[in-house]
């Protein structure tokens, strides 16, 4: 659950246009999540998109590298207290560079994003840590790696994510 209001949408129109202007309609109407069914993946529609690429940013970060590292399972996440401590740390940071870039993303989203990762099936795993089992180069570069270029860049320190980073990029350097 995303905490804001949706509206699915059923089209009326008979063209692909009259279906485009209904979503338009609606999405200037000030509705902030469009469920568009009907195709064969559900389509979301946010009226602050940079905020939402910016949470998904967040709940990368955290589970996918801390994952990467503990070989844990989105079940095993929930268990073990150092781990969500890793993972919170982690998200906070991104947290703190999105304040400096003015982004809208704040301590309720990662508490949003890691009840949400609660309801994952417990024995899921990460994409990251999916890289590591298969010794293949993961998305570091693009999560902490940004991050910490960021983070010097606006004079926002990210001390975990540079341990992460360093961590993820030393067993990439043994493959």
């Amino acid at each position: 659950e995303l905490g804001v209001e949706a509206k699915y949408l059923q089209p009326s129109g008979e063209t692909e246009a009259d279906y485009l202007t209904e979503i338009t309609n609606l999405y200037d109407g000030g509705f902030k999540f469009i469920v568009l069914p009907g195709f064969k993946f559900e389509t979301a529609v946010f009226k602050d998109m940079k905020r939402m690429v910016w949470r998904k940013y967040v709940l990368n970060v955290g589970w996918n590298q801390v994952s990467a590292l503990t070989h844990a399972t989105y079940g095993e996440f929930l268990k073990t207290p150092y781990i969500k401590e890793l993972i919170e740390r982690a998200m906070l940071e991104v947290v703190d560079v999105a304040k400096a870039l003015d982004i809208n993303v704040t301590e309720k989203d990662v508490t949003d994003i890691n009840s949400l990762m609660g309801s994952f099936s417990p024995e899921g795993k990460t994409s990251m840590y999916q890289d590591m089992e298969n010794k293949r180069k993961s998305e570091v570069d693009y999560f902490s790696g940004t991050l910490l270029k960021l983070g010097e860049k606006f004079n926002v320190p990210t001390p975990v994510n540079e341990i992460l980073y360093k961590l993820i990029k030393s067993i990439e350097a043994l493959y």
